[in-house]
């Protein structure tokens, strides 16, 4: 009875040990464009205003803008749109049905509403370099619902950002 006690006890350990093991996080590696500098969101200060900046082209129909504004040397507001050769905004597509990501792409939300929670995500981190991209097209996992690529935002946002150093 004593044997069958330490055997039981013996493999409980083996497995606990092995459910240890495999459950532990691995280090993901990064590439050398996606090695950027995290900084801390009190450490971040900028001058305040509204910053603006746009792509220097349209892509699939539309150009990309950016509209970032600082109160107190913080980020309060952050908008993420696009305008295409007839002088439509891309929100106001996504918002009318007009650029139907959800209905022909299959995307789990709308074009709108993942750029907002893209926006969401400038303001709550403070820092257009804290993003990590998880393909080449620029998308990422840092934020909760956008599966759209978010590298364009980021990229003007730092841009308009360097007016306010």
């Amino acid at each position: 009875m004593l044997k069958k006690k330490a055997l039981l006890m013996g493999m409980t350990l083996v497995v606990a040990a092995g459910l240890f093991v495999g459950c532990t996080e691995k280090p993901q590696e990064t590439s050398k464009e996606n090695a950027q500098v995290e900084q801390k969101a009190d450490e971040v200060s900028y001058k305040d205003g509204i910053y603006k900046a746009e792509a220097d082209e349209f892509n699939n129909g539309w150009k990309g803008t950016v509209s970032i504004e600082v109160k107190e040397g913080k980020i309060v507001s952050a908008n993420w749109d696009g305008v295409n050769e007839e002088g439509a905004t891309k929100k106001e597509a996504s918002k009318d049905g007009k650029y139907p990501m959800v209905e022909k792409a299959g995307a789990k939300a709308p074009w709108h509403e993942q750029a907002q929670l893209v926006e969401g995500y400038i303001i709550e981190t403070q820092n257009p370099n804290n993003i990590k991209y998880t393909d080449e097209e620029g998308r990422t996992d840092a934020i909760s619902g956008a599966s759209i690529k978010v590298s364009e935002f980021f990229t003007l946002a730092q841009k308009a950002l360097e007016k306010a150093k």
